[in-house]
């Protein structure tokens, strides 16, 4: 229809032309009618066209106000719009864009995208450049955009490339670059991020052991002394890592009795509280390395996470310190009761030790002198006469011995070499020791001097040595003396008497008597001293006992180290004699 409006109207142009230019006049004058409707035709071809002409000014205007509206839109839309060139020229931008940077448009067109970002930024964006344009689909990059008034913003840039057949020539091979503000979400994610560092910093720095539990098990987070635990003892908690499945590997946990039954007995409660059965559990194990003894609590406490249980917190404390201290306590507590049993028995055994002796010197001074009275009347002293005086010597000599136990005895003291004051009599020990004993000495010369009483030296030796042959039990053995100087800080204080001795700063002679015995209980190491007490039927007596008693009384000691079937390694310690 178009098509037959334009043949019409070119009908009508021609004939209109040819009326114009006098062609008609005289040969169509007389067909008044043709002319009146070439006339008609054309006036209505006028009324056509200007109803064309205005729907085109209609259409026209409706196409401005779109367009009008379009460039608002573009204009203030959220986002910013860039077209840039294969070199990252800017081409043109909306006002958004213009807002971010703080400069006008025109002002901004032409110049180098990069030059509106922050330097360290710039690099980067000329790097991905060239991999936009070749395929800017899902592509995205996140830079910091930098303002005139000196403020910077995240932004975000995704493009489309402008290349397509429904753009002009001039428009091929350029890139749009929606340009959005991210800066409020940025800084949301980096102040999320603070605090969620914030609280793994509170929580690293906690001493005790953390792990984060899924509603499967399975380790979701742990804190540093976790990852430092499991480091130390690699052998025992490789599997204890994010992601691994903390109920598996107590139901498999190897190693002594002990320890299985407690990961099985910890993974139940786990389970137990993953089924609302309980909220938390608490219980105190030991977990022993190698190198030292150590007891840990172990909690499992339910975490509201998501609105709701699902996840659970272990925690896992060394209370070896603790445990120590408790120890410690109850040695102390046990030694402070021996010492003031001592001393009461101390006191109670010197008054008696004191008047038996009076009462024994009542008995043996009238059987001396009934003795004395038969032999000058020339009568016979009956065996028993003679029985009842040995026997109150005895008895006498056991009385002194203990007050030397409570060192309460006087001795004649004087500085000696400690060397010659052990080995003075050592011959006689030598001869009196059972068949199959060996006993060897490394004695100095000269030896440390010692004030003492050499008496009393070689008591403490002779009845060390047999004490020593007796552990040998009539087996074949070997019995080691050595003397040394040792330093205070050598000393150890493990079973170590009197329980109340403490080494002071000056140096101590040490004698060393070793033996390859059966050895001594822990249990008996703490009551060998006591008057009459041996873990075998023979040997009863007061030998170690009197020896602590003169050790006491010059402010030295003794220690015991003993195994079982190996042998014992007794050291006294006398202070060194300093003139």
């Amino acid at each position: 229809m178009s098509q037959k409006k334009d043949e019409n109207s070119t009908t009508l142009r021609c004939r209109a032309e040819k009326l114009l230019s006098g062609q008609y006049i005289n040969t169509d004058l007389e067909k008044k009618e043709d002319l009146h409707q070439l006339i008609q035709e054309l006036q209505v071809h006028q009324v056509e066209l200007e109803l064309q002409n205005q729907e085109l000014r209609e259409a026209e205007s409706k196409l401005e106000q779109n367009r009008a509206r379009y460039m608002k839109l573009y204009h203030n839309a959220p986002v910013g719009y860039v077209i840039l060139n294969q070199a990252g020229i800017i081409r043109e931008t909306n006002t958004t864009f213009a807002n971010m940077v703080g400069a006008e448009s025109p002002h901004i067109h032409g110049k180098p995208f990069a030059e509106f970002l922050v330097p360290v930024d710039q690099p980067i964006f000329r790097a991905r450049l060239r991999s936009f344009f070749k395929q800017p689909i899902d592509k995205h990059i996140e830079l910091r955009l930098k303002s005139n008034d000196k403020s910077v913003r995240y932004v975000d840039l995704a493009a489309t490339m402008q290349n397509s057949y429904e753009v002009l020539e001039q428009t091929a091979n350029e890139l749009l670059v929606t340009v959005s503000d991210v800066t409020t979400r940025v800084k949301a994610e980096q102040s999320l991020q603070k605090f969620q560092d914030f609280i793994v910093a509170i929580i690293d720095s906690l001493d005790s052991n953390v792990c984060v539990l899924d509603k499967d098990g399975t380790i979701l987070l742990v804190n540093e002394a976790w990852r430092r635990f499991a480091a130390e003892n690699a052998s025992s908690t490789s599997n204890l890592v994010e992601g691994a499945n903390y109920l598996d590997v107590c139901d498999n946990a190897q190693g002594d009795e002990t320890e299985t039954e407690t990961a099985r007995l910890f993974a139940a409660e786990i389970r137990a509280i993953l089924k609302d059965e309980k909220d938390t559990f608490t219980f105190e194990y030991p977990c022993h390395s190698p190198d030292e003894q150590r007891w840990f609590t172990g909690t499992a406490t339910k975490l509201i996470a998501d609105n709701g249980y699902g996840k659970i917190v272990l925690r896992h404390q060394n209370i070896s310190a603790r445990k120590q201290l408790e120890h410690e306590r109850i040695k102390l507590h046990n030694q402070l009761k021996q010492i003031e049993k001592a001393e009461s028995l101390g006191v109670m055994a010197g008054a008696i030790a004191h008047n038996f002796n009076n009462i024994l010197a009542a008995v043996v001074g009238n059987l001396e002198l009934a003795q004395d009275d038969a032999q000058r009347e020339g009568e016979t002293i009956t065996p028993l006469v003679k029985d009842a005086l040995s026997a109150a010597w005895r008895a006498s000599e056991l009385s002194s011995l203990m007050l030397t136990y409570l060192g309460q005895k006087a001795s004649a003291r004087q500085p000696v070499d400690f060397s010659l004051a052990c080995n003075q009599d050592f011959h006689l020990i030598d001869l009196a020791k059972p068949r199959g004993i060996t006993i060897t000495t490394d004695f100095p010369a000269p030896g440390p001097c010692v004030m003492v009483d050499r008496k009393q030296v070689q008591q403490i030796v002779s009845n060390l040595v047999i004490n020593a042959w007796e552990s040998i039990d009539g087996k074949p053995g070997n019995i080691h003396l050595t003397i040394y100087v040792a330093r205070s800080k050598e000393i150890t204080d493990k079973f170590r008497y009197p329980l109340e001795w403490q080494p002071q700063k000056h140096n101590y002679a040490c004698l060393t008597v070793q033996d390859n015995g059966s050895g001594i209980s822990n249990e008996d190491i703490e009551k060998i001293f006591d008057p009459f007490f041996t873990s075998k039927f023979t040997g009863r007596g007061m030998g170690l006992s009197v020896i602590l008693g003169i050790l006491r009384s010059y402010e030295g000691g003794v220690t015991i180290k003993s195994t079982i079937d190996q042998g014992t390694v007794f050291k006294i310690y006398i202070p060194v004699f300093s003139p």
